[in-house]
């Protein structure tokens, strides 16, 4: 896993120095080497993190023989060594053991057409001197990031935002559209960034500079390349384990020490158990857990680690652990990120990075086969609309509506859940789908804006994917949240907190194989009943513990409603100042004012929203100086 950066000019070289600074800016991705080439007016810069073959010759940015095609890369290509043996076969010839140089054959024996080859997480540029074109290419579904800045005599490109802006030349203007969009989900979705001339480039997307002509296209879509639909249940269980299996030891190929990230969870329960089949050695895994026992996933762990005997590691946390890491944290995000699961992700990260330099992880499981609480919606929805008009219409709203938002993990939430899904009872499936993703619904809107659209802008983006994937209710908002949710928010976390300790983290789940099979199954092989994730359940039964397959989902959380009452308390109102509200004009301060007061007296819950606007104004103070 590795750090990469470039500049391209209209006219003039490019500027080393300049190169060489952004390239810098990304050690942490990339500590054991770095490199910066010129080519006239284009530059490529590299930070490498050694995974495969850790010689010299992985060295980048990397040339063909003839040093016509150069290329930057962050990722794994895990199928490297078969595309190896097919190209050597067509007569290329290989210096190294590193997918980087096949990479590059393939670009040169296919072209622009060889990603569809690749099966991975990638992010790369690629300048070719034939062509005089500089290509960006990014993934199927956007595990590794890629941004960049399209200006009138330059393209200018990152991993990481803070590279990119280290050039002088790229505006920092905010956009307001996006801060929008974090109003509502919590995060910045792509191609949107923090500033307005910043973008993201979209998963499954390349991106062709020439001239200073810049030009992007969609080279995957899933809608269009879904598995052939399994004839039975029984055929797709046993499909899903054979590439589910394939995606794990694809993902076990690696020059270094190897790991995996378990919360006794189902998802990483299953990884860490086909782990165990392939692995000649104890495989080693990573647990953390809270002082507070409602929070503490650790016996969970500790059951599957037993079972299959583990090199197993359990670190403790206590409240103050986590508050500690928070200015880090919030300091390593380019731009607000309200997901505060990316405490704990950077505790495991940093405990796994010692023994450690690649961890698999169960991401994406969720999205692929329903495993969020909100995919029941649809269920209880279909049992809602049979009661009787007087019940449906009367009673149960008006007493959810009398009923007191408790701040406590289980009966503040099912309040919460039952608010949500009476607001979008009379709205379609894609309605309902986007009221559980509001983080700042309704009344909250009104209070912190002084105006209600309802999230228009991020609702017409969940609708267009939703829409996008051919499907109805559950199958559609699947498609939406792996499009959504899974790139912008989950992958975001997790590459920006394992990379900050120059840990590699894959991710088996979201091997292509294993999502196209998801895409073409029945929804009700997803979800059965109020039994979520069924066919991986049955695809897994015989892998797992009972009291593995049997517990109900957790989520990586931290108990962050109570910390607004104590530790937070003032933290909050240090960072949270008029300042930024008054020059950005996001949000009213009285409105926050007002939702912390309803917090603190217990009148409502208002974490992830608090937690959002904390966010944001810890970015803003650190990057504007407030």
């Amino acid at each position: 896993m590795c750090g990469i950066a470039g500049i391209a000019l209209c006219e003039g070289p490019a500027d080393r120095a300049l190169l060489e600074r952004m390239t810098e800016r990304l050690r942490h991705r990339g500590p054991d080497d770095g490199g910066v080439v010129v080519r006239g007016s284009v530059g490529l810069g590299h930070r490498r993190l050694s995974v495969l073959d850790l010689s010299p010759a992985g060295h980048q940015p990397m040339a063909t023989r003839d040093e016509t095609v150069w290329i930057t890369y962050n990722g794994e290509v895990y199928n490297f060594l078969d595309l190896r043996d097919e190209l050597a076969g067509v007569g290329e010839h290989f210096r190294s053991r590193s997918d980087t140089e096949v990479i590059l054959a393939a670009y040169r024996r296919w072209g622009r057409e060889c990603w569809r080859h690749f099966n991975g997480m990638f992010a790369l540029g690629i300048w070719d001197e034939t062509t005089r074109e500089l290509v960006l290419v990014r993934d199927r579904f956007g595990i590794k990031p890629l941004f960049y800045a399209h200006l009138a005599d330059r393209l200018v490109f990152g991993s990481e935002l803070k590279a990119i802006v280290t050039d002088p030349a790229v505006p920092r203007e905010i956009d307001p559209e996006a801060l929008d969009l974090y109003l509502t989900l919590g995060y910045i979705p792509a191609p949107w960034t923090i500033y307005r001339h910043v973008r993201a480039l979209l998963p499954g997307h390349e991106a062709i500079w020439r001239a200073g002509r810049f030009s992007a296209r969609r080279w995957y879509d899933l809608a269009a390349n879904k598995a052939e639909r399994p004839p039975d249940f029984e055929t797709a269980r046993s499909e899903l384990r054979a590439r589910l299996g394939r995606a794990v030891r694809r993902r076990m190929i690696a020059d270094v020490p190897l790991g995996a990230f378990l919360s006794g969870g189902i998802d990483s329960s299953s990884v860490v158990a086909l782990m165990a089949q392939h692995s000649a050695t104890p495989v080693r895994t990573f647990t953390i857990g809270f002082s507070d026992g409602m929070f503490d996933e650790r016996r969970y762990a500790g059951i599957l680690a037993r079972h299959y005997g583990t090199e197993h590691h359990e670190f403790r946390l206590n409240e103050q652990d986590i508050i500690d890491v928070i200015p880090p944290v919030l300091d390593h995000f380019d731009q607000p990120f309200a997901d505060s699961s990316a405490l704990p992700t950077y505790l495991v990260s940093a405990h796994a990075r010692k023994h450690v330099t690649v961890a698999l992880a169960g991401d994406t499981a969720d999205e692929a086969f329903a495993g969020y609480r909100k995919y029941l919606g649809e269920y209880y929805f279909a049992a809602y609309r049979r009661l009787p008009g007087w019940l449906r219409d009367g009673l149960i709203p008006a007493l959810v509506k009398r009923l007191p938002e408790a701040q406590g993990r289980r009966l503040g939430e099912r309040v919460r859940q039952a608010r949500r899904f009476l607001a979008a009872r009379d709205d379609d499936a894609i309605g309902r789908h986007f009221e559980w993703m509001d983080i700042s619904p309704g009344r909250v809107r009104m209070i912190l804006t002084g105006r209600d659209d309802g999230g228009a802008r991020a609702r017409e983006l969940v609708r267009q994917w939703d829409e996008r994937s051919g499907e109805t209710g559950l199958n559609a908002a699947l498609y939406g949240d792996i499009h959504l949710c899974l790139p912008d928010d989950m992958f975001v976390k997790v590459d920006t907190m394992s990379m900050y300790h120059a840990l590699e983290v894959r991710e088996p789940f979201s091997d292509p194989e294993v999502i196209e099979l998801a895409a073409a199954l029945p929804a009700s092989w997803k979800l059965n009943g109020r039994r979520r994730k069924h066919v991986l359940l049955e695809a897994m039964r015989d892998l797992l513990p009972e009291e593995i397959r049997r517990r109900g989902k957790q989520g990586f959380v931290v108990p962050l409603s109570n910390w607004f009452h104590t530790a937070l308390r003032s933290i909050f109102w240090d960072v949270v100042t008029e300042r930024a509200a008054c020059e950005v004009g996001w949000v009213r301060m009285d409105g926050v004012r007002r939702l912390y007061a309803e917090h603190l007296t217990r009148k409502a819950d208002h974490t992830h929203r608090l937690w959002a606007i904390f966010a944001f104004h810890w970015w803003y103070g650190r990057v504007h100086g407030g």
